[in-house]
C-alpha cells in the first residue's frame, strides 16, 4: 500500500519545503549539491579543527613537555651526583678495606713470630 498525496498537496509540500523545491529531495539547505562543493562545504570546519588542535597542542603539550625535559634534566643531574658520591664512598671503602687487610697480615706474622717462641721468649 503506497501512500501518494493528491497532486495539489504536493505542490503545497514543494512551496513549504526548501529541499523538495530543487526535486531531489536530498539536500538540505547548506550542504553541498554539486560534486566540487564538498571540499569547499567540509574544508572551513577541518581548518578549523586543525587550528584548534595546533592551538591545544602548543599551548597545552609542548608547555609539558618542555617541563617534563626540565624534570628529566633535573633527574638526570640528580642521578651524576647521587653516581659521583657512591663512586666516593666505595673508593673510600676500599681503602679502608685495603687498610684493614694490612692490618690483618700484620697481624697473621706477629702471631706465627709469637709460635715461634717458647714459654721464655726463646726460639722453638
Amino acid at each position: 500500500m503506497s501512500l501518494e498525496l493528491p497532486a495539489p498537496a504536493m505542490a503545497d509540500a514543494q512551496q513549504d519545503n526548501p529541499v523538495m523545491q530543487d526535486g531531489s529531495g536530498s539536500n538540505p539547505p547548506g550542504e553541498p549539491t554539486a560534486a566540487g562543493d564538498g571540499e569547499s562545504f567540509i574544508m572551513p570546519d577541518i581548518s578549523e579543527m586543525m587550528n584548534n588542535i595546533q592551538t591545544f597542542f602548543s599551548m597545552n603539550c609542548v608547555t609539558r613537555a618542555r617541563a617534563v625535559e626540565a624534570d628529566v634534566s633535573n633527574l638526570q643531574y640528580d642521578i651524576n651526583g647521587v653516581t659521583d658520591r657512591a663512586e666516593l664512598e666505595k673508593n673510600e671503602a676500599l681503602r679502608e678495606l685495603n687498610r684493614l687487610g694490612k692490618l690483618v697480615i700484620s697481624f697473621q706474622n706477629r702471631i706465627s713470630q709469637l709460635l715461634q717462641l717458647d714459654a721464655f721468649g726463646g726460639q722453638v
